[in-house]
């Protein structure tokens, strides 16, 4: 999950946002903030999706788009252990 893995996240205004406001909870639950993240940029831009199929949203959980079945899928990057700690790898 990039919200995770993502070191360049951390220095997005919304991750500073909810880091000020609530950092307990941020910290018990963080894939709980990166959905509702995603929730909302998939709210304000369903239309494109509908009307644009290689139209991609680049949130917070992966890249989202939404198939012919008027499902969102999700596109995951790609991690790898290195001593125990996941470390993004590029794959094209």
């Amino acid at each position: 999950m990039p919200w995770l893995l993502d070191n360049t996240i951390t220095s997005k205004s919304v991750y500073k946002n909810i880091a000020t406001l609530w950092p307990n909870k941020l910290a018990q639950s963080p894939r709980l903030y990166a959905f509702g993240i995603d929730a909302y940029k998939i709210a304000n831009q369903l239309q494109q999706l509908k009307n644009m199929p290689n139209f991609g949203i680049s949130g917070m959980t992966g890249v989202l788009t939404l198939d012919e079945k008027q499902k969102i899928e999700r596109k995951l990057m790609w991690a790898k252990f290195n001593d125990g700690v996941p470390k993004l790898i590029n794959v094209n």
